[in-house]
């Protein structure tokens, strides 16, 4: 069956999931499996006919919790930050050249004007004062955090450390993991005794205590609210599929 038979049904699912990150070969071995034998150049031809018509409305209602996150794209030739926007199906809702000259309060406050309550990003300080002006909640990103907690505890000088410093780290790399909302008020006492003098600790491990400290409002969203995104990591899958689909050429060989 060639493309110009082919329903523009067909087009349209395969558009559809297109836009679900399913890759135009994995799209093309699932429809083989299916009967019917569709190569991933024709798969990104029939995209392209109804890509126009699924860009997103930029007047349209958004849910209350998305998904916001920054990926590199070539574009005219050049490497440009893109701001994406995820719905709570994966679905694309928006996208947005970022980047320095991005006014991140004024974008944030259209989001809000168009029905959104909060936000799920990682932890780039470019988002807490700009969701602060637009008046959203956030879900900082449970993965990015235990990263950081995991990047801060390897950069440490194990001969450096007390005894006091060496039981409190893998505590802190559990909770990171867990995010026990009932762990929030333990770790402002502690870090209270901290700036009391009460209890001593090495400066880079106060630093990652009160990294938590300060964010744990932020790391524990979703545990009381399902709807909201632990993590960016499906917007992140989604971006790198996209990434590899401005190189149609790359992937299809």
């Amino acid at each position: 069956m060639t493309s110009r038979q082919r329903p523009q049904t067909f087009r349209e699912l395969v558009a559809d999931l297109y836009v679900h990150s399913v890759s135009f070969r994995g799209l093309s071995r699932i429809l083989a499996l299916l009967g019917c034998g569709v190569g991933a150049a024709t798969l990104w031809r029939d995209v392209q006919a109804v890509a126009p018509s699924l860009a997103p409305d930029p007047q349209a209602d958004l849910p209350s919790w998305v998904e916001v996150d920054e990926t590199w794209l070539s574009l005219g030739g050049a490497k440009r930050p893109v701001a994406v926007v995820l719905g709570p199906q994966g679905e694309r809702l928006d996208l947005r050249l970022s980047g320095p000259g991005l006014d991140w309060a004024n974008w944030f406050t259209d989001l809000a004007a168009r029905g959104v309550q909060g936000l799920t990003t990682d932890d780039d300080p470019v988002y807490g004062p700009a969701l602060e002006a637009a008046g959203l909640d956030r879900q900082q990103c449970a993965v990015h955090m235990q990263r950081t907690v995991e990047r801060h505890i390897r950069g440490l000088d194990k001969h450096d450390l007390t005894h006091r410093d060496r039981v409190l780290l893998p505590i802190l790399r559990r909770l990171a993991r867990a995010r026990p909302p009932e762990a929030g008020p333990v770790l402002r006492a502690l870090w209270e005794a901290v700036m009391q003098g009460r209890v001593r600790l090495h400066p880079e491990v106060r630093k990652l205590l009160w990294h938590l400290v300060e964010r744990w409002h932020e790391l524990v969203r979703s545990q009381d609210h399902p709807r909201v995104p632990a993590s960016t990591n499906r917007l992140e899958g989604w971006s790198g599929a996209l990434r590899a689909r401005f190189k149609p050429r790359a992937r299809l060989k």
